[in-house]
């Protein structure tokens, strides 16, 4: 069994890393606008872009200036998440470790993958998305201790999240040019909303002492909470069909879960589907949430790879 001392001093690193990490992308994104003349994005209208580009290119034989190519955009994305989760959770003050690591999601469990969605559209100035996702995961055996006692668990949980919110780019590369030149771009957005979670638990706790049977527990539970959240997220095109996707964000905040954070990151490859531009892309993904209410806390991260397609309408 982790001790609660022990999730503190778990939660602090975690915060910690998820805010240097943040720092570190900043950073990184600044560097590589700095190498690629990658500029903050100024809003300007479409009036004053096009007299800024009649007064440098004069008359009315200028080129067509970028902000034209600010057109409405629609995506869709459908991917699957393996899913492992890592820490511990109480119901009904009966607390118990729910770790499964991704080899005991493949050979224990009733099911492993995570069914997720994204809609997302917008402009080149913002963009609304929302994100669904659905897990269900049921891991036999999970060995763990308490006190003096051994303890077998096994746990069933029926996951989902939904995320709503809306991003508007801090950075871009002014790659109507750089592209044609087969240079890479780049693009860093801001975001935040709010996530909305949804977990139905069940836990069956034996206790064994020096491998003889002592009692036998179970406990079920169903929470629903909603956090706001804050991030970025970023794609750098290494070549033209080839592309690194990465984002993350911090939530809760004491609003819903005491702290939440996200990491995603993601090889991309373009091509064409029934005609229309995708990407398809493998990668990672981990959320982690601490939320406590009554008798019920669920301080979990939930990670594992990822795999889908981006459709872009």
């Amino acid at each position: 069994m982790i001790r609660r001392s022990q999730n503190s001093r778990i939660r602090a690193t975690a915060t910690s890393s998820c805010l240097a990490g943040i720092v570190t992308l900043w950073m990184t994104s600044a560097s590589i606008g700095q190498q690629q003349g990658i500029e903050p994005v100024v809003a300007v209208s479409t009036d004053e872009a096009a007299a800024a580009a009649d007064r440098q290119h004069g008359g009315d034989d200028a080129a067509p200036s970028f902000d034209a190519q600010s057109e409405s955009h629609l995506t869709f994305t459908p991917f699957a998440w393996l899913v492992s989760l890592d820490g511990d959770a109480t119901i009904r003050g009966s607390a118990s470790d729910v770790d499964a690591d991704f080899w005991d999601t493949i050979t224990e469990s009733d099911a492993v993958f995570g069914l997720m969605g994204q809609i997302k559209g917008g402009t080149d100035e913002w963009s609304l998305f929302l994100t669904t996702t659905y897990a269900r995961i049921g891991v036999d055996d999970i060995g763990g201790s308490l006190a003096s006692f051994d303890t077998s668990t096994d746990a069933t949980a029926n996951l989902g999240w939904f995320e709503l919110g809306a991003a508007v780019p801090l950075l871009e590369s002014r790659s109507a040019v750089a592209e044609d030149a087969g240079e890479p771009s780049f693009r860093l957005d801001a975001y935040a909303g709010a996530r909305i979670t949804l977990i139905d638990l069940e836990l069956d706790v034996d206790l064994s002492l020096s491998g003889a049977p002592v009692s036998s527990t179970k406990r079920d539970g169903d929470q629903v909470w909603v956090e706001p959240f804050i991030g970025i997220e970023g794609r750098y095109a290494i070549s033209d069909d080839v592309l690194l996707q990465f984002g993350g964000d911090i939530g809760g905040f004491g609003a819903g879960s005491d702290f939440a954070w996200q990491a995603m990151a993601s090889l991309g490859f373009e091509f064409e589907l029934f005609g229309l531009p995708a990407t398809g892309f493998v990668g990672y993904r981990a959320l982690g949430q601490d939320y406590e209410s009554g008798d019920f806390a669920w301080d979990v991260v939930a990670h594992g790879p990822i795999l889908g397609v981006e459709i872009r309408f």
